[in-house]
Order: C-alpha cells, then sequence, then structure tokens
C-alpha cells in the first residue's frame, strides 16, 4: 500500500478527536458532575458541569481539559472569569449564571466557537466591546445585571439569534439602538 494511500485510509477509518460536537450531540454527551472524575480522563471531557458547589472560583485544574465543548458553573459565588478561559479552545457553551460575577474578561473573545454565553443573574456592568470577536455567537442572556449600555461594536454579532437585557438599568434609547443594529435579533428587554 502506498503511504499517501495508508494516511486516506487511516483518516476516513479513525475518527478525529478534536471535532466540535453538534449542539444535539452536545446535549447527549455525558455530563462530567466531579472535577476529580473529569481529571481522571481529561482526553474524554467534553461537558462539565459544577453547579451548586459554593465555588468561590472557576478551578484552576479546569484547563487541563483541551477538549472541553460546554462549560457549565452555574449557581456558585464565582466573582471573576480566570483569563485561562480564553485557553479552551472548543468551547461552544459557557454556562455562568447565577453567580458574582463583575466583568467579562477580554479572554472570553478568544472562544471562536462560542455560540452560547449565560451569564445572566450576576452583577455585570459592562459589555466588553470585544464581544464582537465572537462571530459565532447565537444566544446571550445577560438579564439581571448591572449592565447601563451597550457598545456599539455588538452590531458585528450577525449570528446573533437571541439577547436577553431584561432587568438591566439600560434606557431605552440603548435597547432601541441594539434593535436596529441587530434587526434578526430577537431582544429581550424591560422596554
Amino acid at each position: 500500500m502506498k503511504p499517501l494511500s495508508l494516511v486516506l485510509l487511516l483518516c476516513i477509518a479513525v475518527p478525529s478527536f478534536g471535532q466540535l460536537l453538534s449542539e444535539d450531540a452536545l446535549e447527549n454527551e455525558k455530563k462530567y458532575i466531579y472535577l476529580h472524575e473529569a481529571l481522571s480522563a481529561p482526553e474524554e471531557v467534553r461537558v462539565l458541569s459544577l453547579w451548586l458547589l459554593e465555588l468561590k472560583k472557576v478551578p484552576n485544574e479546569i484547563v487541563q481539559l483541551k477538549k472541553l465543548q460546554k462549560l457549565e458553573l452555574n449557581h456558585n459565588e464565582i466573582q471573576e472569569i480566570p483569563a485561562f478561559i480564553g485557553t479552551l479552545k472548543d468551547l461552544q457553551v459557557l454556562q455562568l449564571e447565577h453567580n458574582q460575577i463583575l466583568t467579562l474578561p477580554e479572554e472570553l473573545s478568544a472562544l471562536q466557537h462560542l455560540f452560547r454565553l449565560d451569564c445572566h443573574n450576576n452583577q455585570i456592568a459592562v459589555i466588553p466591546e470585544n464581544i464582537a470577536l465572537l462571530k459565532n455567537l447565537r444566544v446571550l442572556d445577560l438579564h439581571h445585571n448591572q449592565i447601563q449600555s451597550i457598545p456599539e461594536s455588538i452590531k458585528a454579532l450577525k449570528n446573533l439569534e437571541w439577547i436577553n437585557l431584561k432587568e438591566n438599568p439600560i434606557p431605552a434609547k440603548e435597547i432601541e439602538k441594539l434593535r436596529l443594529w441587530l434587526p434578526n435579533t430577537k431582544v429581550y428587554a424591560d422596554q
């Protein structure tokens, strides 16, 4: 067998382990609910769900989960999203609702596969300008935070299907601008 034929055969016969799962497949993927269990097989972990654990910070060990595609850290006491979040290059879904997060770090913009970002019920005051770099973002849930304005850069999110900004002190004129910038996006707001 020629070397090129062998390579082609291997590509067909051996599945790629770097492939991103579809949204449906992610929902059906094994969900690791204990960090120690996930760390015992880091190459297998696609979904990590650490709910209701009274976590004060995002565990540094998560950075070892290079194939992580969905991270759920809901209902904890996390105040800061660490910079290492940007190294989780396969991350598609990030759920951080019901924490005490104050800011969204610049490093989030490195998550080029992210299609869902849930950060509702936190203390976030500013939507960062670089949110515009999340070109695959389809769902952005920021309701019940402290947001007062919307950066114009958000209009670059052409794939955004819906954004929830309810229960934020955002003036009606800001919401009107958002609806003009993103006419195909469903905007949920108090105005």
